[in-house]
């Protein structure tokens, strides 16, 4: 590996004409450049004044002061740019563009594959992204121009603006205001706070946020638009949908032809949501779903690190909930209603039990009946087998009476005895 030196000044201009590999550009506290390449007849040096020029056959590293200023014409591979305090300035990166805490401002033309950008804290602008963009804890204005792919945005504090979007939106957390021309699939967002102007979505809108402020939000789509107002929100909301269906949940409002029209507070930000083809649904959130919606983007977006913190903040408001819970009375409430419980149990087995014992009753006195019946029967055969023709005597209807009122028998089947008594 080849290493040259060049001393400069503390914020130097460093231009690099051509790098016919990948390029890698970070920073230290040395008023020096310090080149690294494969070998030196690769590297081809200019100096001029406070600048220095230089081309590289082949990878290259570059460490400069942090306070320089950068032009890169032409990087064949990737670029990588960190810790750069000064401008940047970029043609054309054939391959990955990767821009980490710089803090001024940082101007692309042609990115042909994916840009990332994160912990940046200036104005950053690119007029072609071939692939996806993805954005991170940046705090200047955003112009992205076309992005081929995907745009994922988080934590954005400027405003944020892309003239074409060739994939999906995925955008969190966005602190300025949104403009958005043209996003050929879906767009999804969480947290706008300040305003936006979506012209077109060719596919679907997922949008949950605070609505609130002297801000204008306006969306326009084809396919599906479902928005949620969480707690907090001060807004004045217009649906239409006039090839679906425009409804809200839990919100006051009233449709006048394919038109709904609503309010939240006072309204004092407008929200207007159209879908061409879809239906529009609004639902006013609450404080669950809320820390739902912030759980899952921290899951999605934020690593573990943030869903833990998250999901410790949401431990401890369950601990609070608990905290004013009365345990002993429900205690006391679950021993009552399991005390009436075996109360219950124990009347019913009683039931049960003397239901037992009156079939038993009366099925003994059935068979007693049945026993007396059969005894009289073959007692007064033997008597009329031994007397013929004897009547009966005024002793065997005492002996049917005495049976009747000691409830050996019924007074049906005394009618029976007496009866047959005669015959």
């Amino acid at each position: 590996m080849y290493q040259h030196r060049i001393p400069t000044s503390d914020s130097p201009r460093v231009e690099v004409t051509a790098c016919q590999g990948d390029l890698a550009v970070t920073t230290w506290d040395s008023s020096e450049v310090l080149v690294e390449i494969e070998a030196e007849e690769a590297l081809t040096v200019e100096e001029r004044e406070d600048t220095v020029a230089l081309a590289a056959k082949g990878d290259c590293r570059l460490t400069v002061p942090a306070s320089a200023s950068l032009v890169v014409v032409q990087a064949q591979g990737d670029l990588s740019v960190q810790g750069v305090g000064g401008t940047i300035e970029v043609t054309t990166v054939q391959g990955d563009a990767q821009f980490k805490g710089g803090s001024e401002s940082a101007s692309l033309s042609t990115i042909q594959t994916d840009l990332t950008v994160a912990d940046w804290a200036g104005a950053f602008s690119a007029r072609t992204v071939g692939g996806d963009a993805e954005l991170r804890r940046v705090d200047g204005v955003m112009d992205l121009g076309r992005v081929g792919g995907d745009l994922t945005a988080e934590e954005v504090g400027g405003a944020l603006s892309a003239s074409s979007v060739g994939g999906d939106a995925y955008l969190r957390q966005l602190r300025g205001p949104l403009s958005l021309s043209d996003v050929s699939a879906d767009l999804s967002g969480w947290d706008w706070t300040a305003g936006a102007e979506v012209t077109q979505v060719d596919g679907d809108v997922s949008l949950k946020s605070v609505f609130a402020g002297p801000h204008t939000y306006r969306i326009q789509a084809r396919g599906n638009v479902v928005v949620k107002a969480f707690p907090g929100s001060d807004a004045a909301f217009t649906l239409q949908a006039p090839g679906g269906r425009a409804r809200a949940k839990g919100l006051v409002g009233e449709m006048t032809g394919e038109q709904w029209q609503g309010t939240i507070g006072g309204g004092e930000a407008q929200v207007m949501l159209s879908s061409s083809r879809g239906s529009v649904t609004l639902k006013a959130a609450d404080e669950a779903d809320q820390e739902r919606a912030a759980f899952a983007f921290a899951a999605e977006f934020d690593g573990a690190g943030a869903a833990e913190e998250l999901a410790q903040r949401i431990q401890q408001r369950v601990a609070e909930k608990l905290s004013r819970i009365d345990f002993e009375a429900i205690a006391r409430r679950e021993a009552e209603r399991a005390s009436r419980q075996a109360e219950r149990e124990a009347e019913r087995a009683h039931h049960v039990a003397e239901k037992a014992r009156r079939r038993a009753e009366r099925a003994r006195r059935k068979a007693e009946r049945k026993r007396w019946r059969i005894e009289w029967d073959v007692e007064r055969s033997k008597r009329r087998a031994a007397e013929p023709g004897q009547e009966v005597t005024e002793e065997e209807r005492l002996a049917v009476l005495k049976m009747l009122a000691e409830g050996k028998i019924s007074s049906e089947e005394a009618d029976m005895l007496l009866q047959a008594l005669e015959s």
